[in-house]
């Protein structure tokens, strides 16, 4: 089975990178990530510059709240499994 990880993430661009990372960090590595930047008002540039075309990186015109974005980065996931990350929680190798 395939794995998609939606990470969603509101002016906090430093805990969502640590919370990436942490992603990427696991032995067993996700299929893809879908990042949910929630119309932020702090710049997240650094993360589409650090990561590049590994995450898919959508930033949302109006403010969607947790439950919008999550369903928003579900929509646009390409894998039967579906796994959530907020952006100031770390998964544990």
């Amino acid at each position: 089975m395939k794995c998609s990880v939606i990470i969603t993430s509101k002016n906090r661009p430093k805990l969502a990178e640590e919370a990436i990372n942490s992603v990427l960090d696991q032995t067993i590595k996700a299929d893809e990530i879908i990042f949910i930047n929630d119309n932020s008002t702090i710049d997240y540039d650094n993360i589409e510059i650090t990561y590049g075309n590994y995450i898919i990186y959508i930033k949302t015109t109006s403010n969607l709240g947790g439950p919008g974005a999550r369903n928003l980065g579900a929509s646009l996931a390409n894998n039967d499994v579906l796994m959530f990350l907020d952006d100031d929680d770390l998964w544990e190798r």
